[in-house]
């Protein structure tokens, strides 16, 4: 019985390794499966291979450049043996389609290499191969650079590349529409005006046409674009129901014209792809070829990803020069004072015998470490004594590389008269903040770095005694202008999480009259001045702008802690309305954790006791 199980046990393995055998021999092995038998004298190779491919039942197609006499007596010879001597003695080749085989020379052996374009390398080769035009014996490579690599004879050769260029130019030629929804991006563009300025900023779909048509169709990049507004309001003239005639020569064009740009003319046999963008469902819309679309879903994926919060609170001040050392504040040196440090001239050594402002009146920056409110108390000391003013206090949120806008201001309309009508003019006086924020984040683990880009104008109106009138109109009437003077700060900083950016160091002076005594006495002449008297007075005060920024998580709570009482059945910040355990208060107030506390402590030394 163990003779029989061994000898059943080796027939099997010799089983398995027969059918491996079989899986490993090329299929073409099997090509040929009938012995040849045929007479030979003095007969042409090209006759002897069509006779030797009627046998196996094949047509037949000799290339021209096989050449030689055949002698000999071939009997039931095995058809593999024959093919081999054939190209040992003749360099005969051959490769088999269908039924078809095609007999060659080896000296028309050539390679062609084929790089794709619409489809991937695998897709071609997949196609090609399902249209049965790759032979078994010459079959198609994909090489390490992902392009098809075909070998054989020359007209193999050409027919596969051939289907290879048709099948890639059919894909190309493939357009299709295609709709893909952004979730924290924005699909269309974004208009931001303010007094002096309009601000474009592109939406993904302006990106991506700016990026397929290459800065062509009057797309200006795909960045932020500022245009300057001027100061004159755009005029009525033309507007009525008769039309001026200059202005309609200047301001109008024929029904029939249009206006091209040189970079967007496209000739009518080029495609031009179209992306558009749907703010109803915030989506870009893509009219391209097929095999394009993968790679704007690539790019989307990239663009559309959400951004960080950053909270930017501000504090423009202005405080007298002799007020500013109680802030805190010395240009000169580093200093600590308080609960806070300054440290001025970031980037530069400080000495505490030389001197970063000798003249004054310059723009200096310092880094606080230390909370806004400290500052701003200190700030409202000095207000009570008038010896500073609080222009604003700004707080904004703003998305991450967002320039972020702050505006107070107020606008005069000045009327300038002219030939034939008058033209008002704006004159704006107020405060002008922009901050646009960068996160840096730190690879150490440590508080992430908020790069700012600060630009601040302050438009400020003086007296009536600076002011000038002109003539506004024909009949004389005068129109007082006023004079503004404008102060501008534009910077770069980095500061860390916690830190505030505080900017300084322009001077501006106050002249302020002032004329008391008893009306009407006090204007009579010679003793008038017994009864009244005039002064005056001359302030300098130092210009301040306080920045803090902070990157902001959506998921904190900016509620204080002792909000969440224990105490009550359901907590300030919770979304549901689901009910807690609460824990009682006990007579004297303090919560019952600690009252329970108290209580096994007293047992346990009850017990002790006894």
């Amino acid at each position: 019985m163990n003779v029989i199980k061994n000898t059943w046990g080796h027939f099997r393995k010799a089983l398995y390794v027969i059918a491996f055998m079989l899986m490993i021999i090329p299929a073409y092995s099997f090509a040929f499966n009938k012995p040849y038998s045929h007479y030979s004298s003095q007969e042409d190779i090209s006759s002897v291979l069509a006779d030797f491919a009627r046998q196996q039942g094949y047509s037949v197609n000799v290339s021209p450049s096989l050449t030689g006499k055949v002698n000999g007596r071939f009997e039931n010879i095995d058809p593999d043996l024959f093919i081999d001597g054939m190209k040992t003695a003749f360099g005969v080749c051959y490769y088999i389609k269908g039924k078809n085989i095609y007999f060659y020379s080896d000296s028309e052996l050539t390679q062609s290499v084929v790089k794709p374009s619409a489809l991937s390398a695998q897709e071609l080769l997949n196609e090609v191969r399902a249209a049965g035009l790759i032979s078994a014996n010459l079959p198609v490579r994909i090489n390490s650079n992902g392009m098809l690599s075909v070998s054989g004879p020359q007209s193999y050769v050409d027919t596969i590349v051939d289907a290879i260029r048709q099948f890639d130019v059919a894909t190309e030629e493939h357009v299709v529409m295609k709709v893909i929804r952004l979730k924290h991006a924005k699909a269309e563009d974004i208009e931001v005006s303010s007094s002096d300025r309009n601000v474009h900023i592109p939406g993904v779909a302006s990106i991506l046409q700016s990026m397929v048509s290459g800065g062509s169709n009057n797309i200006q990049g795909s960045g932020v674009t500022v245009t300057q507004r001027g100061s004159a309001l755009q005029g009525l003239r033309g507007s009525g129901l008769i039309k001026g005639s200059q202005s309609s020569s200047q301001n109008s064009l024929p029904s029939d014209t249009s206006i091209q740009s040189s970079g967007s003319v496209q000739p009518r046999n080029l495609f031009s792809p179209s992306i558009i963008a749907d703010s109803r469902l915030n989506a870009v819309i893509i009219h391209d070829y097929d095999y394009r679309m993968p790679y704007y879903e690539d790019v989307i994926k990239e663009l559309d990803v959400p951004v960080r919060l950053v909270e930017l609170h501000a504090a423009i001040v202005d405080v007298d020069v002799g007020a500013a050392d109680s802030l805190g504040i010395d240009w000169q040196a580093a200093r600590r004072t308080g609960n806070w440090q300054i440290a001025g001239g970031v980037g530069h050594q400080i000495s505490n015998s030389g001197s970063l402002n000798p003249n004054g009146g310059g723009i200096f920056s310092t880094v606080f470490s230390t909370d806004q409110s400290a500052f701003m108390m200190q700030v409202n000391m000095l207000e009570e004594d008038n010896k500073a003013r609080t222009l604003g206090r700004p707080s904004v949120l703003t998305l991450d590389n967002v320039e972020a806008t702050l505006e107070d201001t107020t606008t005069n309309y000045v009327k300038v008269a002219g030939n034939e009508s008058s033209d008002l003019f704006e004159v704006v006086s107020g405060t002008i903040l922009r901050v646009t924020p960068h996160i840096i984040d730190s690879h150490d683990g440590s508080a992430p770095y908020i790069q700012m880009v600060i630009s601040l104008q302050t438009n400020q109106d003086t007296d009536q005694s600076q002011s000038y009138t002109v003539s506004s109109d024909a009949q004389g009437a005068d129109e007082r202008i006023p004079v503004i003077k404008k102060t501008t700060i534009n910077t770069q900083a980095l500061v860390q999480q916690g830190q505030s950016l505080l900017l300084g160091g322009y001077y501006m002076e106050n002249h302020r009259n002032s004329d008391n005594g008893i009306p009407v006495l006090k204007d009579i002449p010679l003793i008038g001045g017994l009864f009244g008297s005039s002064s005056d007075e001359a302030t300098q005060r130092e210009r301040l702008l306080l920045i803090t920024p902070r990157i902001l998580d959506l998921d904190d709570i900016n509620l204080p802690s002792g909000l969440d009482d224990k105490s009550f059945a359901k907590s300030p910040t919770q979304a549901d309305y689901s009910m807690r355990e609460t824990k009682p208060l006990n007579e004297s107030g303090c919560a019952s954790s600690r009252s329970s506390s108290a209580n096994s402590s007293t047992k346990a030394q009850l017990v002790k006791d006894i």
